[in-house]
């Protein structure tokens, strides 16, 4: 495996379940 690639797949694993936290905070919100 590319070292890139690698990254990409740790900042996947890191971004998804917060962008998928920060958009069900402001669901809650409304």
């Amino acid at each position: 495996m590319k070292p890139l690639n690698a990254f990409k797949k740790w900042l996947l694993n890191i971004l998804v379940p917060y962008i998928e936290g920060t958009n069900k905070k402001k669901e809650d919100k409304k």
